[in-house]
């Protein structure tokens, strides 16, 4: 977790601010995990995936707004973001009212919001986590006044500021906590926005530094696609990510929709993808790579 002289965006001790993020978004210690119980089971890229991307949609698809910000955009860095939060796991596990309450200026009426999680999260949990840490996923996923959750959490990641990110350790050790207490999704989990020419630059340009970023993910893949013809765009980009340590957090989310969080760190490696010539949308996937938590990417130019 600490940061490496080799890396060309390492961040330096005397540095505030760490180059290199690209978040990309459209418009609108491993542990065995404790029970099967809420794993999920999605099915693999199904035979007729291609063709939903050649037939868009033209109805638009009702969805929860909160879901839309978090499984719609597709979060990338050039750096280890890690490395803004290094020894965060050396904190200790506190409630969620200690976690969030260097934070609290920033999130209009947070304890509200907090008493709301604490009281409506699952618990008692067949996994094992404490309130606390049920409320820390169920908050995660909360609508507030002005925006999201998630959208407060993100801003302070994509600050890529050292200091942005002080207040929000705490909570990210609860967080981390609850994560590690659920099961690991086996098959893969997807992601979607309208398709990007600097994203795919990104993804095509072999560079040996690419990284996740904390991101929410759907274990369906049609749902995705779905949503975003019917919505945002014919020409669309589909993520896939496979063995990346996602956690399933079904059960624990206030807006009850099925959903994989990956965490920050997950070094990513391009391998190839698909297009689909009718729409010019692109399929990704991003698999694990050996030794390290990375990415295994299609990214061979294969038209159909």
């Amino acid at each position: 977790m600490g940061s490496s002289n080799s890396h060309p965006n390492s961040v330096d001790a005397q540095t505030e601010s760490a180059p290199g993020l690209y978040r990309i978004e459209s418009a609108s210690n491993d542990s065995d995990p404790p029970s099967n119980q809420h794993r999920i089971q999605s099915p693999p890229l199904k035979s007729n995936f291609n063709e939903m991307l050649n037939n868009p949609r033209s109805s638009p698809v009702e969805q929860n707004n909160t879901t839309s910000q978090r499984f719609y955009r597709i979060s990338i860095s050039t750096f280890n973001l890690l490395e803004l939060v290094d020894g965060y796991l050396n904190e200790p596990i506190v409630s969620l009212e200690e976690a969030l309450e260097p934070v609290g200026r920033t999130i209009i009426d947070l304890p509200t919001y907090i008493e709301e999680a604490k009281t409506k999260c699952h618990y008692p949990s067949e996994h094992g986590l404490s309130r606390d840490e049920s409320a820390a996923i169920y908050i995660y996923t909360m609508a507030l006044k002005e925006k999201t959750f998630f959208d407060h959490f993100q801003e302070a990641w994509i600050s890529r500021s050292r200091s942005t990110m002080k207040p929000w350790v705490k909570y990210i050790r609860l967080f981390r906590s609850a994560l590690d207490k659920l099961p690991r999704a086996e098959d893969e989990v997807w992601q979607g926005m309208a398709n990007d020419v600097m994203l795919e630059k990104i993804l095509t340009s072999k560079s040996p530094f690419l990284y996740s970023c904390l991101s929410s993910c759907s274990p369906w893949n049609s749902e995705v696609v779905d949503y975003l013809q019917k919505n945002v765009s014919k020409n669309l980009m589909i993520v896939g990510y496979k063995s990346v340590n996602g956690r399933s957090v079904t059960g624990y989310t206030a807006d009850q929709m099925d959903e994989v969080i990956i965490w920050p760190g997950v070094k990513l490696t391009p391998k190839h993808y698909v297009i689909v010539k009718e729409t010019s949308s692109i399929i990704v996937h991003l698999v694990r790579q050996a030794g390290k938590l990375s990415c295994h990417i299609f990214m061979h130019f294969s038209v159909y």
